[in-house]
């Protein structure tokens, strides 16, 4: 699992890499329109360069050129040379298609493309970029991919997520995530709901949207979430967040604030009434150590998940 995460902190790394060059080249290319022809050739001759910077260059300036017209031309110059393209040449320009019409990509890509990899790259960009706008349609068309592809679907969901949490509709990605079988994958959308929460909207609306969580949402929902924003903020304000954790004491959900602040050094008040209650992972099963074992992610993910609470507006 330690190998999965750092592969996957790579594909990060690319990924924002990939965004800065779309945003560097675009300003330049939007006053140049190509024709079906000119794009399909240009996506050729940028996959077939076989210097990586010069190559991404210039499908950051195919992408930035992409229309409803020369869009055809481009995908087929890009499926010619699938096994040979480089990640982030499919994530910029599968980006690109799903601005103009993610479902549509979606569609083709799950349906028509036949290597399992640059699939699961190209559905995730798509669905990144479709869950921005449309999340519950982004949604749905995720829940759709087979367990056999759960790599694709492991990706889709953590952008889904991602994207969803980034919109004005953060309550309606903390339900989808509260309504998924309880597993360390779970646990792990939580954390990133969380880390976004603290980056849009600061300590206070991370504290209300851990707040605004049922207290009898299932499995443990609002002990997961309250964890997960304590850990972010700890890390943020140790003074806000120790003083938000004596504010909880007695309640079920903020058993794991004392050890949350063990963890991040910081101490609490003397005298405090706090429970060392050992932390609770996303599993059901109780542990006595500071962090909660990663059990992987659960890839019964759709068939048996269940019902999410209502949440309100974060």
């Amino acid at each position: 699992m330690a190998a999965h995460r750092k592969l996957g902190r790579v594909f990060w790394i690319a990924s924002v890499a990939c965004a800065f060059a779309l945003g560097f080249y675009g300003n330049r290319l939007k006053a140049a329109p190509r024709s079906p022809a000119a794009m399909r050739e240009a996506v050729r001759a940028a996959l077939s360069e076989p210097d990586t910077t010069v190559s991404l260059g210039r499908i950051a300036d195919a992408a930035s050129a992409l229309t409803p017209e020369n869009l055809p031309a481009a995908i087929e110059a890009l499926e010619g040379q699938l096994t040979t393209a480089d990640d982030a040449a499919v994530s910029l320009l599968c980006a690109a298609w799903a601005r103009i019409d993610a479902p549509d990509a979606f569609r083709r890509v799950d349906k028509d493309w036949p290597h399992r990899w640059p699939r699961t790259v190209a559905l995730r960009e798509i669905v990144e970029v479709w869950a921005l706008r449309e999340p519950v349609a982004a949604m749905r068309a995720v829940d759709e991919l087979p367990h056999s592809e759960w790599g694709a679907k492991e990706e889709s969901i953590q952008r889904l997520v991602r994207s969803w949490a980034r919109t004005d509709d953060v309550a309606g990605a903390t339900s989808y995530v509260a309504s998924l079988v309880p597993s360390s994958f779970r646990r792990e959308l939580v954390e990133g709901i969380a880390r976004e929460r603290l980056a849009r909207a600061g300590a206070e609306g991370l504290m209300r949207w851990a707040e605004s969580i049922p207290d009898d949402a299932h499995a443990n929902f609002k002990r997961i979430a309250f964890r997960a924003a304590a850990q972010q903020l700890a890390q943020s304000d140790p003074v806000a967040a120790s003083a938000w954790v004596q504010k909880q004491v007695g309640r079920d959900y903020a058993l794991d604030g004392p050890r949350v602040l063990a963890a991040a050094g910081t101490a609490s008040k003397p005298g405090s009434s706090v429970g060392s209650a050992p932390i609770q992972p996303d599993d059901g099963a109780t542990r006595s150590v500071a962090a909660p074992a990663d059990d992987g992610p659960d890839p019964r993910i759709r068939t048996h998940r269940e019902p999410g609470p209502t949440v309100p507006g974060a």
